[in-house]
């Protein structure tokens, strides 16, 4: 079935439709941090001025503004978070966090990925580890001086 159009709809056989920009503008250029989050427990130090800064990812159909995305180190968090893969995080507070979610904290300046969940010990709290052969272990909610929620894990082949 053929419709005929009014001539203020189409122009030679083609529907017209508004110049609209699709996806989120607020999640152009998310910088890529040059470090490694630890998927386990170590003292690496992270300290990242703008500058430093040499990529960024442009993440349109993210439903939350990126802060900022790292590259993942270490294989405590397989088989979800791999080694080379990247996160993209969004910064939150403490008051934030929902347990059993796993976060990027940055503990003593040292940015690690893990599984929180509420200690038995107060002030503390429990981070645990996706694959199974890593311990349990416990932080001081004073020693953390960042959290970030994870927003997207990107993985090249």
């Amino acid at each position: 079935m053929i419709k005929t159009y009014p001539k203020a709809d189409h122009e030679h056989g083609l529907v017209k439709e508004p110049n609209q920009v699709y996806g989120n503008k607020n999640n152009r250029k998310i910088p890529i941090i040059p470090a490694l989050a630890q998927g386990g427990h170590n003292g690496f130090d992270v300290s990242v001025h703008k500058h430093e800064v040499e990529h960024y990812f442009d993440l349109p159909l993210l439903k939350e503004k990126a802060d900022f995305a790292i590259k993942v180190n270490g294989d405590s968090m397989q088989p979800y978070y791999e080694q080379g893969s990247y996160i993209v995080c969004k910064e939150i507070t403490l008051n934030e966090l929902q347990w059993e979610q796993v976060y990027l904290v940055l503990v003593n300046h040292a940015p690690m990925i893990k599984r929180l969940y509420p200690s038995t010990n107060k002030d503390l709290i429990l981070c645990r580890s996706d694959n199974q052969a890593y311990r349990d272990f416990e932080i001081s909610e004073a020693d953390i001086n960042n959290i970030a929620k994870i927003l997207a894990t990107i993985k090249f082949n």
